[in-house]
């Protein structure tokens, strides 16, 4: 988990290191595929990346179609009442259909068998994703310590991706001050300048470079 905290700490593309991130605790946890499903719902989902699936795949799972193949199926049997319970925060033990008709949930003394394990990524009160952990052997019993990992991980996305959306609505305030057509300076509490818009120069004709860190009283 350490590891996959580093990850977004080092690499700018959020995706990629999501992709590194899922690799590592693939391989750690002897999974064939893990992906990060995020919510449909994009207007209250409040996440990062902006990619809705994000995954990576061992070589046991060399045909890219068959991936794709499982994730969308994944995707779309995420239905309401399953949507509900990982809100809650509970775990999913799901297996696939021999027929390949798609998922069932397991019956609740099995409840750490299943070669599917979908852990909920939640921030504040919406489920922003979901980490799915597939693997290929159809009586895969899930321990507590591998569990608790998957926690950390997800709670450590949880909150990178509210770092994100913190940086990306900075961004959006910094852009819309700029670009304001009232001028606009900000101070610090001892009166000096720390940041003047586009605006100010045009109508003071000083440079931000002129202007900060000084004190204009």
């Amino acid at each position: 988990v350490a590891q996959s905290a580093n990850y977004f700490l080092t690499i700018y593309d959020t995706s990629e290191a999501l992709r590194l991130c899922l690799e590592s605790i693939g391989n750690a946890s002897g999974s064939n595929m893990v992906a990060y499903l995020a919510s449909p719902n994009r207007t209250t989902r409040k996440s990062w990346p902006k990619d809705s699936v994000i995954f990576w795949a061992n070589e046991k799972l060399k045909d890219q179609s068959e991936i794709l193949s499982k994730i969308e199926k994944m995707s779309l049997q995420l239905n309401n009442a399953r949507k509900e319970r990982l809100l809650k925060g509970e775990h999913l033990f799901l297996d696939t259909d021999p027929n390949n008709r798609g998922l069932y949930d397991k019956v609740k003394r099995d409840s750490f068998k299943g070669n599917v394990l979908l852990i909920p990524v939640i921030m504040e009160s919406f489920l922003s994703g979901v980490l799915c952990f597939v693997s290929s052997d159809c009586n895969r019993q899930w321990d507590e310590g591998e569990i608790s990992i998957f926690e950390a991980l997800a709670s450590t996305l949880s909150n990178v991706f509210r770092r994100k959306v913190s940086e990306d609505e900075l961004l959006k305030l910094s852009a819309a001050v700029n670009q304001s057509s009232s001028v606009v300076f900000i101070t610090d509490r001892f009166g000096n300048i720390e940041y003047v818009n586009s605006k100010f120069s045009q109508v003071t004709l000083y440079s931000p470079e002129e202007v900060i860190g000084k004190n204009p009283r």
